[in-house]
């Protein structure tokens, strides 16, 4: 279109197609701001689902989420079965160490704690072997990927049965000072060591999941062009907005009674 002569025509024509291109870049601004709050949804939505995508088709996501899973079965078993093992053993420990100290204790007198205390320790040695199984298996998934960020405390060398069937042969003064020797550590380790091993453990959970999330946003920017780059011009711009809309409308929250939620819309 030619401009008109004169100089008023002239800037009035300029003002004119100013305010033309400007209209054509605020919209082309708002079709690239949908675009980008329809990505935002969208890459929530898609998440939620590759993970079970990467758990498995991804060596490395799969190995994270065993070594999670095999953390959660850690600290159920530290946190509740290890514990209520080594309260029992400090309690019939105790209850030994006292009918052993008594006025006129004998090995007659002691036999019931001590066959108490035997089961105490089986137990402990049961829920040791637990753990020490468990941490096997994470340090296995670990070895040779993860460096050091994933790793456990070692537990303490708790007495076993034969610790139990060693003492019941030996004097009860020799009983008492032995039971004085093995109560202190295990007191220190229940309300000390045991919630440092906790935070052990969590801190290797924490290390696996930012892992995981590198490795699904890198999935997430391989899968991001493949949207992305169809869309040429305004016409291809406005179907596809147009299909993405009309296709997950019915999955998004109503923002107002009797409203559907559209997260391309800006309300004026």
């Amino acid at each position: 279109m030619p401009a008109p002569g004169g100089t008023q025509g002239f800037e009035t024509f300029w003002e004119s197609e100013l305010a033309v291109g400007k209209n054509s870049v605020a919209a082309w601004e708002a079709r690239l701001a949908r675009l980008d709050r329809f990505g935002h949804w969208l890459q929530r939505r898609i998440q939620s689902g590759l993970g079970t995508h990467l758990d498995l088709t991804n060596s490395d996501y799969q190995r994270c989420a065993r070594i999670q899973r095999l953390l959660n079965e850690w600290e159920f078993c530290l946190r509740r079965l290890l514990r209520e093992a080594i309260s029992q053993f400090l309690r019939e420990a105790e209850a030994l160490r006292q009918a052993a100290a008594a006025p006129g204790a004998s090995p007659a007198t002691c036999a019931t704690s001590m066959s108490l205390l035997r089961e105490a320790a089986v137990r402990l040695e049961e829920r040791d072997g637990q753990l020490a199984q468990i941490s096997s298996a994470i340090n296995g998934y670990a070895h040779g990927t993860t460096g050091r960020e994933v790793r456990l405390p070692a537990m303490p060398n708790f007495r076993r049965v034969v610790w139990v069937d060693w003492i019941s042969v030996n004097p009860l003064d020799l009983v008492v000072e032995e039971l004085k020797r093995v109560e202190l550590p295990l007191h220190t380790f229940v309300e000390v060591g045991l919630e440092a091993a906790l935070l052990r453990s969590q801190a290797s959970r924490s290390w696996c999941t930012r892992r995981m999330v590198e490795i699904l946003q890198d999935y997430w920017q391989q899968l991001r062009p493949r949207i992305t780059l169809p869309l040429l011009d305004k016409d291809s711009v406005d179907a596809v907005l147009s299909s993405l809309t009309q296709r997950y409308a019915s999955t998004m929250t109503p923002s107002r009674p009797g409203e559907t939620y559209n997260p391309f819309f800006v309300r004026p």
